[in-house]
């Protein structure tokens, strides 16, 4: 049952079976024509939170339009699917802003588990590669949520009491590991960003990925805290390897 709570409590519920990227592959802008969010990334809620993040275009004088993320005691997130195996020169790259970092927002503990910016990256699930024990345990999640959640996935975040560069279990699940890239001392500003996704798998899981990379997801969240956090998100884009 801890897998099953687990699961039922952080990101790796969203599943991304997505359309087959070529290189080099763009992920969408946030913004629409129409200055709604792109159905391109879409919202996921979780059943057991009441509140949902909102999530807005809004202008900046340097980028035009931007993802603006308020959190009020709340969580939800976006998605993008895309299906790729992950190569050596594959690249993410993306910026953010921060506004407000959750009151006693840590990475230790489920209680503190509140982020004013994350960006996951998601890996699939796959039978054919799964050990007896592991297919049960996905076996059990899918007849609960109606479809398997990824394998693993790498999660960048803003993490005010950890050195950058540290890399950390998510404190609800191992499948998870919290690479720190912000210690959101630069609040305010905007922060690019760009890192080497099977370098920073390796380093984070001992190995290369063996199944393929599901989606890119993004959520500010402020539930376990009930605080308040917020961020601005410039495009996000994904560049592989041929």
């Amino acid at each position: 049952m801890q897998f099953v709570k687990a699961f039922s409590t952080v990101v790796l519920v969203l599943v991304a079976a997505g359309v087959r990227a070529d290189a080099p592959f763009a992920l969408a802008s946030f913004a629409e024509a129409s200055g709604k969010v792109s159905s391109k990334w879409t919202a996921f809620s979780f059943a057991k939170i009441k509140i949902a993040t909102r999530y807005e275009i809004s202008r900046d004088a340097t980028k035009g339009a931007v993802l603006h993320a308020v959190a009020e005691g709340s969580a939800s997130a976006l998605r993008h699917n895309v299906e790729h195996a992950v190569e050596a020169q594959d690249t993410l790259k993306w910026s953010w802003k921060v506004g407000e970092i959750p009151a006693g927002s840590s990475a230790k503990q489920k209680e503190t588990d509140d982020f004013a910016a994350r960006i996951y990256v998601t890996f699939a699930y796959d039978p054919a590669k799964a050990s007896t024990l592991t297919k049960a345990e996905f076996g059990l999640a899918k007849s609960l949520y109606g479809d398997y959640p990824p394998m693993s996935a790498l999660s960048y975040i803003v993490e005010p009491n950890l050195p950058i560069g540290t890399i950390v279990d998510n404190p609800f699940t191992s499948r998870v590991k919290m690479i720190v890239v912000d210690n959101g001392k630069t609040a305010g500003q905007w922060q690019s960003f760009e890192r080497n996704l099977l370098e920073d798998y390796k380093r984070a899981f001992g190995a290369a990925p063996t199944t393929l990379m599901s989606g890119i997801v993004l959520m500010t969240d402020a539930d376990n805290t009930h605080s308040r956090a917020e961020a601005w998100y410039g495009d996000v884009s994904l560049t592989l390897a041929k």
